[in-house]
């Protein structure tokens, strides 16, 4: 297994991405506070590491979890993504930052207009014992890689929701059987899995006790749709970081193991 531990003009994609065709969205009854914003470390190392890794004609992005993703999508400058998550909340987030981001012409009335929708419900989106209330969010405006940094990474992921190449799709990453049909699209569609956000997802396999059965799941999912060129970020608790935080990693692993990919590492 080769692992790479690593320290950009998006293509015009021909026609929108939709997730329709997978036919995959089932209520998995799961239903908790999402991270909008990341509480992983090393992220400012994470956007430097993918601006400067080679990139396919077509990048498209495949992840989970929060806003992490876009941040991720602006470095790669991706031409499409598909987000996925189990979590209910997340794909009801998902949902009402693609409205908020259809409606609002600039990133402040963005951030006014996603409020507006998330503190009247903050006990389901917003984890203010983390610190990552609507003060953070707002923080974001200024925040060097965010891509509600600057008015043209904004414009970016804009851009894409407007053409249709953003599909949010629920999506359980030990489902094999799922990926497979992901699989099959970005081929029908000539696309490469150019970035795979994982974050921890690893940690919750490992520490299922089911003999194993979902993480050997997990990893089938992954490898199905990666190549060895595919940059992988993922956090755990279990790679070194001097702060003792939850550090994201930048890899480029085939195939992806999560048990084995674990050894220190420095940016």
């Amino acid at each position: 297994m080769a692992i790479h531990l690593l320290q950009a003009a998006a293509p015009s994609a021909e026609h929108s991405f939709s997730s329709d065709i997978f036919m995959l969205d089932r209520d998995f009854g799961i239903s908790k506070k999402p991270y909008v914003l990341t509480n992983e470390a090393n992220q400012s190392a994470t956007i430097a590491a993918l601006r400067s890794i080679p990139r396919p004609d077509k990048p498209f992005h495949i992840g989970f979890s929060g806003w992490e993703n876009y941040n991720l999508m602006v470095a790669r400058q991706s031409c499409g993504a598909l987000l996925g998550d189990i979590n209910n909340t997340v794909m009801e987030l998902f949902q009402k930052t693609q409205a908020a981001v259809l409606h609002s012409k600039t990133r402040q009335d963005f951030v006014e207009n996603i409020l507006l929708e998330l503190e009247p419900q903050k006990e389901r989106f917003l984890r203010e014992d983390n610190g990552m209330d609507s003060s953070a969010i707002r923080s974001e405006l200024t925040r060097e890689g965010s891509w509600l940094s600057t008015d043209a990474s904004y414009g970016y992921v804009q851009s894409l929701y407007q053409e249709g190449k953003i599909s949010h799709l629920r999506l359980d990453i030990s489902d094999r059987a799922a990926f497979a049909k992901v699989d099959a699209w970005l081929k029908a569609n000539r696309l490469t899995c150019d970035s795979l956000y994982l974050s921890n997802i690893g940690d919750w396999f490992l520490l299922m006790e089911d003999g194993g059965k979902g993480i050997r799941n997990m990893k089938a999912s992954v490898n199905r749709v990666i190549t060895e060129s595919t940059v992988i970020i993922d956090a755990s608790e279990h790679f070194y970081h001097p702060s003792g935080s939850l550090p994201q990693r930048v890899i480029q692993a085939f195939p992806y193991d999560p048990e084995k990919a674990r050894s220190k590492f420095t940016f």
